[in-house]
């Protein structure tokens, strides 16, 4: 590792709004496969949603779908969403509280965040994150619409990577997609 020394100019990384939000999703999707810290990976994932709705309004002037529907909720349900966001980025307020995480509803942000970057101009499809769009619907088929899901479900396919953990399947089945999508 470069150490810094006086009067050395450190190392600069130019980013841009779809940079930080690919990097923010992928390393959230990364821990999601490897059972990784569930604050970590709402605070990420949360953090990428934001800026992935932000450059799908400019581009298509619509929110994401999750946002959309946030709108349709009363002020203190959206209050109530966007709590653990809150709680876990103020280090301030409320030193002895404590929060209940709800890690499935990070998931679903997790994956309104990839709706949303699909939806930008564009943009190729990686890998990382269509090996998350596979197991989540493994893990929530009853999100999918009726048709699909019976036909997901009937697959040979589904039917046994549904009773691998996600690991196992990142192992198993990552390459793949690493092979389909090169990002």
């Amino acid at each position: 590792m470069a150490t810094w020394k006086p009067g050395n100019k450190p190392r600069q990384i130019i980013v841009n709004k779809l940079d930080v939000a690919i990097s923010q999703l992928e390393t959230a999707m990364l821990l999601w496969f490897h059972d990784g810290d569930p604050v970590s990976i709402h605070a990420l994932t949360v953090s990428s949603h934001d800026c992935m709705n932000a450059l799908v309004e400019h581009h298509t002037k619509n929110s994401s779908m999750l946002q959309s529907w946030m709108k349709t909720q009363s002020r203190n349900f959206q209050d109530k969403i966007r709590s653990a966001q809150n709680f876990f980025k103020h280090g301030k307020k409320d030193l002895k509280a404590k929060y209940s995480l709800v890690p499935t509803f990070t998931d679903m942000v997790m994956m309104d965040a990839v709706i949303s970057f699909e939806k930008l101009p564009e943009v190729s499809p990686r890998a990382v994150m269509r090996a998350f769009t596979t197991r989540f619907f493994l893990e929530y088929p009853h999100l999918l619409r009726e048709d699909a899901r019976k036909r997901f479900e009937e697959t040979l396919e589904a039917q046994q990577l549904s009773r691998i953990s996600r690991k196992e399947y990142w192992e198993a089945e990552f390459p793949k997609f690493l092979a389909r999508f090169p990002k």
